[in-house]
């Protein structure tokens, strides 16, 4: 009798451990594996605050109707919550506890790095906690831009040796970019790093990703003239407003002209986006996963790890004919230049 209520204390007692473990029990391994995939925890991040989002605007459309449906609403609140906990468990059990290496004691600009990393953790996780609290759009959004500001210090790719993809024990590490030029964001500078394109030069090639998820390379559109629209994020009123004025100007461009828009949302926000906006002639991409678009062409946001909002217009040989690069990124681009100059090279 003794002995079976001693394995039941020990089952009880493991099972008891388990539970007030929480997260961290079900987290990654914390044991030196070396398997890691940074891209894929940054996927996960996005794709909570995307839920949360949609969580937050199913709640305020419930509790507007005359009669809620209290069965949805409880559970669309449930939703919302669960997801900023994994939001929170992934910046904790996985960022801080494992990927964020303490600097030397003698190294003052390591340890400068470090605490501006911890800090940026620090707000996602006081955000994260307020979405919880409100259905207030701004905690959303600045959890959005705090996670940019995050990835964009995590692949400094000056200092910090990270994985891509899932090759396990794979590390390379990528050249440190170039900072050529500053634009500025509602009237704040930021700096885009990558190669200066110019004009007359051969078009840089990259591979960025389709909303099927399949890589696309910039090289499988020679033989066309193509426009390139570089933006911040579909969600965003400007950029909205730019890419259906290209869809427009699309349709009367011909079958010879291509027209790319490229951003860091990801394909599935991007193909979400084209279907409510009913956008059907160009082209949306992502440089979501390595930036490869936005270093070749120079326009990534060194801050904020996002796209400056541009505009290259390249001939049917793959040179680069026209460049505009938007002063303030809030502004819409001069649609009239971009179409002169593609209207020189098909006329």
């Amino acid at each position: 009798m003794r002995a079976q209520m001693s394995t039941n204390t020990v089952v009880y007692a493991v099972i008891l451990g388990v539970l007030c473990a929480g997260p961290a029990a079900f987290g990654h391994c914390q044991i030196p594996c070396g398997i890691y995939d940074d891209q894929m925890r940054f996927d996960m991040l996005s794709e909570h605050i995307t839920t949360i989002e949609k969580s937050r605007k199913a709640i305020i459309e419930l509790s507007a109707q005359s009669k809620s449906d209290m069965n949805q609403l409880i559970r669309w609140v449930q939703n919302k919550d669960y997801h900023a906990d994994q939001f929170s468990d992934i910046v904790t059990y996985y960022f801080m506890s494992q990927r964020i290496k303490l600097p030397a004691e003698n190294n003052a600009e390591a340890r400068h790095e470090y605490l501006d990393k911890l800090s940026v953790l620090h707000e996602m996780l006081i955000y994260a906690m307020k979405t919880k609290q409100t259905t207030d759009a701004a905690n959303v959004e600045k959890l959005r831009v705090l996670l940019d500001k995050f990835r964009g210090l995590y692949f400094n790719e000056a200092e910090h040796e990270h994985s891509y993809g899932t090759d396990v024990g794979v590390e390379r590490k990528g050249p440190i970019m170039d900072k050529h030029r500053q634009v500025t964001m509602k009237g704040e500078a930021v700096t885009l790093v990558g190669k200066q394109v110019n004009v007359g030069e051969p078009a840089p090639d990259a591979e960025v990703i389709a909303n099927d998820m399949s890589p696309v390379k910039l090289s499988a559109f020679r033989g066309k003239v193509l426009i390139i629209s570089s933006v911040p994020s579909l969600d965003t009123s400007v950029c909205d407003t730019e890419t259906r004025r290209f869809n427009e100007e699309s349709q009367r461009l011909g079958d010879n002209v291509a027209v790319l828009t490229i951003s860091m949302d990801l394909p599935f926000a991007q193909k979400r986006w084209c279907g409510a906006a009913g956008v059907e002639n160009v082209q949306t991409l992502s440089d979501y996963r390595a930036a490869t678009f936005g270093k070749a062409y120079g326009v990534l946001i060194d801050e904020l790890r996002l796209l400056a909002r541009a505009i290259f217009v390249v001939d049917k040989q793959g040179i680069v004919r026209y460049i505009q690069i938007v002063e303030e990124i809030a502004h819409e681009p001069d649609y009239e230049a971009v179409l002169k100059a593609v209207k020189e090279l098909t006329s």
